[in-house]
């Protein structure tokens, strides 16, 4: 809209006209009433930290001071859409898996919220030896059976809370941290954080923010322990002279030598920005692939679980039943 002539109260006003939410329409108003008073659009972004994060906020604000907000919000869009892609390429990736196991749990507490409560009503009042296992899996259906309102009111009060423990930004922010260092998402999350540090940065220096200023904001992506570490020495290396690619390098070799050694081309050349939008997509690729990869490993380990889990409970659960088959037939295994 600025790019056809609006001016920005005009533009803002149309979008929030056409907008259906009602916390972006109180957003909106709030930056036309600055605006109208004389303020800036960034002091009003800076008031809604969980809306627009710090990278928005700084290209905002670069493009203010500039005079080119124009050419920053459409590095926004394709940032935003970048990072919409990669977030749709990861979950498209782990929906079959989360379905499966969504399944899984949910066949698993019918089962024991239903079907074994019933089973251990009857061979319970039986007077037969049981197996130990067999036997503890009845007393464990028989009190989900006789609790089984407090049972699936429990499940419900647990599934909200680790919704809400991942729906809050701090809470998810910290239990993030911990996951993304298990061995089996590590390298997932590490190509994650290469593509994002790369395209965040390359999107922050190609809107004209300074060099400390973009690297410390894109450095707010990473995840991986190991990585946030080397982030903290990046001001005061660039204060020092130090080259972006002399501080990615290091003796634990964090940051993978492909990217160090484009990032030195990209600087000697002067087109430090453009190859690290190469990079994101570089990287972007990999983790698609790894994803993959990923997937295709993980699908028969949980094949091999369900059926695991599955076979245990039907063994345990036909042993009293040829028990029963066995008590009631003779020596000859004729009827009694």
């Amino acid at each position: 809209m600025i790019k056809s002539g609006l001016s920005i109260s005009e533009a803002l006003e149309i979008i929030q006209s056409e907008s259906e939410s009602a916390k972006l329409k109180i957003i909106l108003q709030d930056m036309l009433f600055t605006m109208q008073e004389g303020g800036e659009i960034s002091s009003v972004l800076g008031k809604y930290p969980e809306v627009f994060d710090s990278v928005f906020l700084a290209l905002v604000r670069s493009g203010e001071q500039s005079g080119s907000l124009e050419k920053t919000f459409e590095y926004l869009s394709k940032q935003l859409y970048s990072v919409h892609r990669l977030n749709k390429k990861i979950q498209g990736a782990l929906m079959y898996p989360a379905v499966i196991i969504t399944a899984m749990i949910g066949v698993g507490v019918m089962m024991v919220t239903f079907v074994l409560p019933r089973l251990s009503a009857v061979f319970l009042k039986m007077n037969i030896a049981l197996p130990l296992p067999t036997k503890l899996l009845l007393q464990f259906g028989d009190f989900m059976g006789k609790n089984a309102l407090w049972v699936i009111l429990g499940i419900i009060l647990f599934a909200a809370i680790i919704i809400a423990l991942f729906t809050v930004h701090s809470t998810k922010t910290v239990i993030m941290r911990y996951l993304v260092n298990f061995p089996v998402v590590k390298k997932l999350s590490r190509q994650i954080d290469l593509a994002r540090f790369s395209r965040t940065l390359a999107t922050l220096l190609k809107s004209g923010v300074p060099i400390i200023s973009a690297l410390n904001i894109a450095s707010e992506t990473l995840s991986q322990f190991d990585m946030q570490q080397i982030a903290k020495t990046f001001e005061k290396g660039i204060e020092e002279g130090k080259t972006v690619a002399s501080l990615l390098t290091t003796k634990e070799k964090t940051f993978p030598s492909l990217m160090i050694q484009t990032i030195k081309t990209g600087e000697k050349t002067g087109t430090l920005d453009g190859v690290l939008m190469d990079l994101a997509d570089y990287y972007e690729e990999e983790l698609e692939d790894a994803l993959k990869e990923f997937v295709t490993i993980l699908e028969p380990i949980i094949m091999l679980v369900i059926g695991v889990a599955v076979g245990a409970m039907v063994i345990m659960v036909i042993a009293p039943i040829y028990s029963v088959v066995g008590n009631m037939q003779g020596p000859q295994g004729m009827p009694r």
